[in-house]
């Protein structure tokens, strides 16, 4: 779809550096000082704005990325200069801040055809001159205080200055009528809640986003949408059977969510940064006080130190949550509200309902995979890992686990026609088997069983594969924690046991409190983190052996790491990527580049088949 923005190239430049652009953690105060003076521009009926406190702090941190990265972009190594080279932009304020305003998005109402239309867009630019930047570009007086001009052959881009700042648009009426919002911009802040503005403040750019507005716009376009996809999944599943019955369900709780997430939500910003270590992704959201998810969303800290209760031993992904952080049974209640009690008992649900239930029985979990030693070998017993749920009551949690257990019997899949062709689990649940640092162990086992057909096409990776989609492992209780390990070896319960006791685990030591620090959230509520090393090492060792290229894994390959605050009623998410990922993603891209054999004789050069890239900026 076609729009005055994709149009012109000024905007394109400008929005394009702005959204690459990842800034340093610690904000100066000149970058405080562009920020207020661009918040004072925004307009009263804005519906989404992208603010960039400092147009020179942008540029420096292009550079820092094309730099660490090796990227050998050169527009990025210069950005202002290349948007003065490239589109002639002359007398910018490079310290100043910017933003790019939408309002009057076309969001058509239920049951209309969506026949494109466009937001009204204006961009906010610091200048030191702003005559030299009109004239930059050749612009004539269009009256009223307006410039009008053109780039190359797109349609005319006019111009207002206003005090500090240019204002540009693709439409004379939004530029000319435009008229800043009195506290607008601070507004949107305030309704994101307390750590809107430090999100801001971290962020190289941010997006404001006016939930209240928009919210109740999108809602019945949401619905309207569900509705769509129901009726898609009943002509391709038809009815009446229990996986259609169990996709429906699972569909309906994920329309609840987001229609929960638009009616309750007041205000949201998003933000991008980076330094040296990596790249962020900021988020800050409040709620209406008076919401479900205002009551719901509470004060929690606990995270780091549950995670500290696990085993510290080479993971791939580890998570931790402190469920005083959210009120798990009402949410669980919102999210099944429109769902008919038999549709709930659905064997495709019990998964979901099960480990719903479990958590409303815990105050707080952390939970490891670990990483498979022998590597691929490793794999074919299926993988490693331990929860610990702190819980008031043990008993209740360990029977809610056995039933979750027992349920999996109930699944049966139709693989094809004819008797036999079924795919279900076998379980079987022990009490006492064990007795490991004085702790009394059951033993807990849930089996796929394949149809012979599906066995034999299978051949030999039957095996594995059972060994993946099966689970077996241990239960252990002490104190106020269940210990729910998964694989066969028992001394996973001991290292777990150790670990509860001492609390030096895998949270307390090594990469994950480094990445913590990073991302600043040493309080956080919950956290998650993803290791993708020890899979890459696999891959690594197994492309060689079929024929692929060598892949080296760097040793400093640091994991993925998510993390929230919560305060009543508001949250703070980030989600990081370590440079040392951006690096490995870029050799291994280069790896597979290298593969390519060019075209075939006769055939013009391409992109991707041996001829070289445009540049990426």
């Amino acid at each position: 779809m076609s729009t005055h923005v994709l149009r012109m190239p000024l905007m394109v430049a400008m929005v394009a550096m702005l959204g690459v652009a990842l800034a340093p953690a610690t904000p100066a105060a000149a970058d405080e000082a562009g920020t207020s003076k661009v918040l004072s521009l925004v307009p009263e009926d804005a519906s989404i704005v992208v603010l960039v406190p400092s147009l020179e702090k942008v540029s420096r941190n292009l550079e820092m990325l094309n730099n660490n990265l090796d990227l050998e972009v050169p527009q990025m190594a210069d950005a202002i200069g290349s948007l003065r080279d490239q589109l002639g932009v002359r007398g910018l304020d490079e310290k100043g801040g910017a933003a790019l305003v939408m309002r009057k998005l076309p969001i058509p109402e239920p049951g209309e055809d969506f026949v494109g239309g466009e937001p009204e867009v204006l961009l906010m630019v610091p200048v030191s001159d702003f005559d030299a930047m009109v004239g930059g570009f050749n612009a004539e007086d269009a009256g009223d205080g307006l410039h009008r001009f053109t780039i190359e052959d797109t349609d005319p881009i006019f111009a207002r200055r206003v005090g500090d700042h240019a204002v540009l648009g693709p439409s004379r009426d939004a530029v000319g009528d435009y008229e800043a919002g009195n506290g607008a911009g601070e507004r949107l802040i305030e309704a994101a809640g307390s750590d809107a503005m430090p999100t801001i403040e971290r962020s190289a750019i941010s997006v404001l986003i006016n939930v209240a507005e928009l919210g109740p716009k999108l809602r019945p376009l949401l619905e309207e949408g569900f509705e769509q996809q129901m009726m898609m999944m009943q002509m391709m599943m038809g009815n009446g059977d229990e996986m259609m019955e169990g996709n429906v369900a699972m569909a309906r709780m994920a329309f609840n969510a987001m229609d929960l997430l638009l009616r309750d939500t007041r205000g949201a910003v998003i933000g991008l940064e980076a330094g040296g270590a990596g790249g962020m992704i900021n988020v800050a959201v409040a709620f209406d006080e008076d919401s479900e998810l205002g009551r719901y969303v509470q004060a929690g800290e606990g995270a780091p130190k549950l995670l500290s209760r696990v085993p510290n031993r080479s993971f791939m992904f580890a998570m931790a949550a402190d469920s005083s952080a959210l009120n798990m049974a009402g949410l669980y209640d919102l999210l099944t509200q429109d769902l008919d009690e038999e549709i709930k008992d659905n064997p495709v649900l019990q998964g979901v309902t099960s480990a719903l239930e479990m958590a409303k029985l815990s105050k707080g979990s952390s939970s490891v995979m670990f990483a498979p030693r022998g590597g691929l070998m490793g794999l074919a017993g299926g993988f490693e890992g331990v929860s610990v749920y702190e819980v008031e009551d043990t008993e209740r949690f360990v029977a809610a686990h056995r039933q979750s257990i027992q349920d999996m019997a109930d699944f049966e899949m139709d693989m094809g026609a004819g008797p036999g062709a079924e795919m279900k689990y076998r379980t079987e649940y022990e009490e006492d088997v064990a007795e490991v640092e004085g702790v009394k162990v059951h033993r807990y086992s849930v089996e796929m069983e394949m149809p012979q057909a599906m066995m034999a096409e299978l051949g030999p990776m039957a095996g594995m594969m059972q060994g993946l989609t099966g689970q077996k492992g241990h239960v252990a209780v002490k104190g106020d924690h269940v210990l729910v390990t998964t694989g066969r070896n028992i001394d996973i319960v001991r290292d777990a046991l150790r670990a509860l006791d001492a609390e030096t685990g895998l949270g307390s030591d090594g990469v994950i409190p480094r990445v913590r620090r990073v991302m600043d959230m040493e309080n956080a509520a919950a956290e998650g983190y993803l290791d993708i090393k020890p899979m890459a090492e696999i891959v690594a060792g197994i492309l060689p052996m079929m024929g692929g290229p060598q892949i080296r894994v760097p040793a400093d390959l640091q994991p993925l790491a998510v993390a929230a605050k919560t305060r009543d009623g508001e949250l703070s998410a980030r989600f990081f990527a370590p440079m040392s990922v951006g690096r490995f993603v870029r050799d291994l891209v280069d790896v597979l580049e290298q593969l390519d054999p060019g075209p075939a004789p006769g055939q013009p050069q391409q992109p991707g088949n041996g001829a070289p890239r445009p540049p990426a900026f």
